[in-house]
């Protein structure tokens, strides 16, 4: 009865945990090859009285980032070094500029023709504001600036920065990256699945987005990321694609084309930003372009391309770069943006009777290839060899 009282009426007592062993042992417990508790100090340092002996080594951290945030941070550093770059090339300049005006000072008084200004040089230095471009622009061999730095090297046996001359021009807030408009995205899956569309019906031929947008599209649905104002656009034209192809009405709107709201979003979005281009500028006039084009309004993608085709060559798209400063799927990316707008070029001015932007006899960035890139990164393309084929039909209408 007792036992049975016992067992019934008592618990047995919980078995005590034993302690957790610490993941990182201190350099003195590893040398010595005894257990460590962790802490600092730990408990056997402790008793030993050897507290300030208690040190941890030092682990490297695996942290989880975004591809985009690695580009971004890559793009930031870049534009640092250059931002460095020219503002000692100002110093520089700025205190020849002293020494000139002291010279002057001294100087006898000039005679009228002296007075006379050159607007090439002497005009833009009085402007007020000076802000570095988003990219670095494009120069080609027959400007003057490519004349002055070739003039420089050839007086000054020193090393003469090649750098671009730094752009000035007024700032102005109106002219924002961020969206000045109201906009409301749609849903999450149905903005999927019309993204899916246009790239299911236009893709091969023209060189929509990289397989990483998706992950950008999930970072602005989730409040992550706040999206540009071009990267809306850009996001809004593709969506009015993809309802076109899909050919689906909205409720309500039996008299409007598919995709139409979605194009207006997009136009309302679009800023005046040429003096800040990059590439995003070039695919999101493209995609207007495209829409356009399919709707029978070719004098507006006639508009749109030729903008787009500006922006490329002051950005020098159309001309091979083998800079370390971009990676490899940026590089093939640019290609394939450009190689796209010829082909949009070449149909438009076929169409309307008009001379092409630019003639093949300036251009030598290669051609779409996966060379060069690895596996995960060939993930991001789809086979060049439809986009190549295109290319050199394309060739063939410019010189009919």
């Amino acid at each position: 009865m007792d036992r049975a009282g016992t067992s019934s009426s008592g618990q047995s007592p919980r078995p005590t945990k034993r302690a957790k062993r610490s993941s990182i042992a201190c350099r003195r417990c590893h040398s010595q090859k005894i257990k460590c508790s962790g802490g600092t100090p730990c408990s056997a340092c402790l008793t030993a009285g050897k507290a300030s002996d208690c040190h941890y080594p030092f682990r490297e951290r695996k942290v989880t980032i975004s591809e985009h945030y690695l580009k971004q941070l890559q793009a930031d550093s870049d534009a640092l070094k250059y931002r460095d770059a020219v503002g000692h090339r100002q110093v520089e300049s700025s205190e020849e500029d002293d020494q000139r005006l002291e010279s002057l000072a001294l100087a006898p008084a000039p005679g009228p023709d002296v007075e006379v200004v050159n607007p090439l040089f002497d005009a833009r230095q009085i402007q007020p504001c000076t802000q570095m471009v988003t990219e670095p622009p494009f120069i080609g061999e027959a400007a003057c600036d490519a004349f002055r730095e070739r003039l420089l090297q050839s007086l000054n046996k020193k090393d003469v920065s090649s750098l671009p001359a730094t752009p000035k021009y007024i700032k102005n807030g109106l002219f924002g990256c961020e969206a000045s408009v109201d906009y409301a995205l749609p849903d999450r899956i149905h903005a999927k699945l019309l993204l899916q569309v246009a790239k299911r019906f236009i893709g091969n031929g023209q060189h929509l987005y990289l397989n990483s947008y998706m992950e950008e599209l999930e970072s602005v649905y989730q409040q992550d990321a706040k999206p540009s104002a071009m990267w809306l656009c850009k996001f809004f034209v593709l969506l009015a694609l993809g309802e076109l192809y899909s050919n689906r009405q909205r409720r309500g709107s039996i008299d409007q084309v598919p995709g139409e709201n979605y194009f207006a979003t997009a136009m309302s979005v679009l800023q005046d930003q040429y003096e800040e281009a990059t590439t995003l500028h070039v695919e999101v006039y493209l995609l207007l372009a495209c829409y356009s084009n399919a709707l029978g309004r070719i004098r507006s993608a006639y508009t749109h391309s030729g903008v787009a085709m500006r922006i490329a060559l002051s950005l020098g798209m159309h001309r091979s770069t083998s800079s370390i400063h971009i990676s490899a799927v940026e590089r093939e990316s640019r290609r394939r943006i450009w190689w796209s707008l010829y082909l949009f070029d070449r149909l438009t001015c076929s169409k309307l009777g008009q001379p092409v932007a630019v003639e093949d006899d300036v251009i030598d960035v290669e051609l779409p290839t996966m060379d060069g890139l690895n596996a995960q990164e060939k993930e991001d393309f789809s086979d060049p060899s439809h986009l190549c084929a295109s290319v050199g039909l394309a060739r063939i209408t410019g010189d009919i």
